[in-house]
């Protein structure tokens, strides 16, 4: 944590226009840099977030007009000019093993995916495998096309795939996001996710060492 009369002094200049509110920006973004910089040397953290999926998921609608669907493995060459980065076998393997990738179109050009699995927690930032409990899904992977982030499509993403869950049974959805990642975290918090815990990992070269969590996932 930083220290507080550094956050205190670097805060000072307009503390007197908007009291304890200046303090709390700055100290919010110097921190979003000092784990920045150790999560590309030394340190990482990842946190969890759940919700029941129940008959309060609320009906979202973005300020474009998109169609939600699922891809499969005919959809490659859609996907993979969406995320050129996208690894061709990594996608297929997910297919092969039961993960949904769920779609938004607008005016029928793919701008947003994200993934779900029923099997098990995957985070290879923190390098760590988690089973997931009876009836649970674990949502990841999201990505919308820049020129259409800011739109609430992926709150509608996440609304429209723990509806498709529910009909199936599904009692709780899953997910982790990087603390510092603020899009990512409202867009969990509009659908009511909580965080439950915090997984942080040390790492020095080959050295990884997963430090106690304050909560392990369970069955409520």
């Amino acid at each position: 944590m930083l220290n507080q009369k550094f956050l205190n002094k670097v805060a000072k200049p307009n503390s007197r226009v908007v009291g304890g509110t200046t303090v709390k920006f700055w100290k919010d973004r110097l921190e979003q840099v000092w784990f920045k910089i150790l999560a590309a040397t030394v340190y990482r953290r990842v946190l969890l977030l759940e919700r029941t999926i129940d008959g309060r998921i609320p009906m979202i609608s973005p300020r474009v007009d998109v169609t939600i669907d699922c891809l499969d493995d005919t959809h490659m060459a859609e996907y993979l000019q969406l995320q050129p980065k996208g690894q061709d076998l990594l996608i297929r393997d997910r297919f092969g093993h039961g993960h949904t990738c769920f779609a938004a179109r607008y005016e029928g050009r793919l701008i947003a995916v994200a993934w779900a699995t029923p099997h098990r927690i995957h985070m290879s930032y923190v390098s760590l495998v988690m089973p997931l409990p009876d009836k649970s899904i674990y949502f990841y992977e999201s990505f919308t096309e820049p020129g259409f982030r800011g739109l609430s499509i992926q709150v509608a993403l996440c609304a429209h795939m723990m509806r498709y869950f529910g009909a199936k049974g599904f009692q709780r959805a899953v997910t982790g996001v990087v603390p510092e990642n603020e899009p990512s975290r409202r867009v969990y918090a509009q659908c009511g996710f909580q965080p439950y815990t915090m997984i942080r990992f040390v790492m020095a070269g080959p050295y990884r060492r997963l430090l106690p969590a304050t909560f392990r996932i369970h069955d409520r």
